[in-house]
Protein backbone atom coordinates (compact mmCIF):
# COMPACT_ATOMS: atom_id res chain seq x y z
CA UNK A 1 0.00 0.00 0.00
CA UNK A 2 3.11 2.52 0.97
CA UNK A 3 4.18 1.48 -2.51
CA UNK A 4 1.27 2.75 -4.26
CA UNK A 5 0.66 5.73 -2.25
CA UNK A 6 4.15 6.66 -3.17
CA UNK A 7 4.26 5.79 -6.85
CA UNK A 8 0.73 8.08 -7.21
CA UNK A 9 2.46 11.01 -5.58
CA UNK A 10 5.26 11.01 -8.18
CA UNK A 11 2.81 10.22 -10.94
CA UNK A 12 0.52 13.20 -9.64
CA UNK A 13 3.47 15.63 -9.08
CA UNK A 14 5.12 14.56 -12.43
CA UNK A 15 2.04 15.70 -14.51
CA UNK A 16 1.68 18.68 -12.14
CA UNK A 17 5.03 19.97 -13.22
CA UNK A 18 4.04 19.75 -16.77
CA UNK A 19 1.17 21.33 -16.69
CA UNK A 20 2.89 24.30 -14.87
CA UNK A 21 5.40 23.95 -17.84
CA UNK A 22 2.74 24.69 -19.70
CA UNK A 23 1.21 26.94 -18.52
CA UNK A 24 4.56 28.69 -17.98
CA UNK A 25 5.60 28.80 -21.77
CA UNK A 26 2.15 30.05 -22.77
CA UNK A 27 2.89 33.04 -20.00
CA UNK A 28 6.57 33.47 -21.68
CA UNK A 29 5.45 33.50 -25.22
CA UNK A 30 1.77 35.48 -25.52
CA UNK A 31 2.18 37.80 -22.08
CA UNK A 32 6.11 38.51 -22.16
CA UNK A 33 6.41 40.86 -20.27
CA UNK A 34 4.20 39.85 -17.09
CA UNK A 35 6.44 37.01 -17.21
CA UNK A 36 9.51 38.91 -17.10
CA UNK A 37 8.12 41.43 -14.62
CA UNK A 38 7.62 38.24 -12.19
CA UNK A 39 11.08 37.06 -12.22
CA UNK A 40 11.51 35.19 -15.65
CA UNK A 41 10.74 31.76 -13.73
CA UNK A 42 11.48 28.73 -15.38
CA UNK A 43 9.67 25.29 -15.54
CA UNK A 44 10.51 22.11 -14.45
CA UNK A 45 11.25 20.17 -18.09
CA UNK A 46 11.57 23.46 -19.81
CA UNK A 47 14.08 26.60 -19.36
CA UNK A 48 13.97 29.58 -21.40
CA UNK A 49 17.87 31.23 -21.91
CA UNK A 50 16.95 34.34 -20.50
CA UNK A 51 16.49 32.99 -17.02
CA UNK A 52 19.34 32.47 -14.72
CA UNK A 53 19.63 28.92 -12.53
CA UNK A 54 19.14 29.29 -8.79
CA UNK A 55 16.67 33.33 -9.53
CA UNK A 56 14.17 30.93 -11.69
CA UNK A 57 14.32 28.32 -9.33
CA UNK A 58 12.96 30.72 -6.65
CA UNK A 59 10.67 32.53 -9.19
CA UNK A 60 9.13 28.92 -10.37
CA UNK A 61 7.99 28.29 -6.99
CA UNK A 62 6.75 31.29 -6.47
CA UNK A 63 4.87 31.09 -9.19
CA UNK A 64 3.66 27.74 -8.64
CA UNK A 65 2.50 28.52 -5.39
CA UNK A 66 0.63 31.49 -6.43
CA UNK A 67 -0.92 29.48 -9.34
CA UNK A 68 -2.23 26.55 -7.27
CA UNK A 69 -4.43 29.10 -5.07
CA UNK A 70 -5.01 32.08 -7.86
CA UNK A 71 -5.11 33.13 -11.29
CA UNK A 72 -4.22 36.25 -13.17
CA UNK A 73 -7.14 37.52 -15.28
CA UNK A 74 -5.04 36.59 -18.93
CA UNK A 75 -5.69 32.74 -17.78
CA UNK A 76 -9.35 32.64 -17.62
CA UNK A 77 -9.29 34.19 -21.25
CA UNK A 78 -7.84 31.01 -22.66
CA UNK A 79 -9.83 28.11 -21.94
CA UNK A 80 -7.02 25.58 -22.88
CA UNK A 81 -4.79 27.21 -20.43
CA UNK A 82 -7.03 27.87 -17.86
CA UNK A 83 -8.02 24.15 -17.84
CA UNK A 84 -4.67 23.21 -17.72
CA UNK A 85 -4.56 25.29 -14.67
CA UNK A 86 -7.33 23.58 -13.20
CA UNK A 87 -5.82 19.76 -13.62
CA UNK A 88 -2.09 21.35 -12.36
CA UNK A 89 -4.51 22.67 -9.08
CA UNK A 90 -6.10 19.31 -9.07
CA UNK A 91 -2.64 17.22 -9.38
CA UNK A 92 -0.95 19.30 -6.36
CA UNK A 93 -3.75 18.70 -4.47
CA UNK A 94 -4.30 15.31 -4.83
CA UNK A 95 -0.50 14.81 -4.21
CA UNK A 96 -1.20 16.80 -0.77
CA UNK A 97 -3.66 14.23 0.33
CA UNK A 98 -1.83 11.68 -0.27
CA UNK A 99 1.32 12.41 1.06
CA UNK A 100 -0.48 13.06 4.65
CA UNK A 101 -2.39 9.72 3.39
CA UNK A 102 1.06 7.96 3.16
CA UNK A 103 3.01 9.42 6.57
CA UNK A 104 -0.57 8.47 8.65
CA UNK A 105 0.36 5.21 7.25
CA UNK A 106 4.06 5.09 7.73
CA UNK A 107 3.85 6.57 10.85
CA UNK A 108 0.14 6.19 12.30
CA UNK A 109 -0.13 3.62 15.04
Amino acid sequence: MKFLLFALIFVFLFIGFALFDVVNRYQYKYHREEWERYGKAGGFFWFPEESSFFGSSIQRSVRMLSWTFGAEKWMKDVPSIYRALILMRICFYTTWILMVALLILAFGT
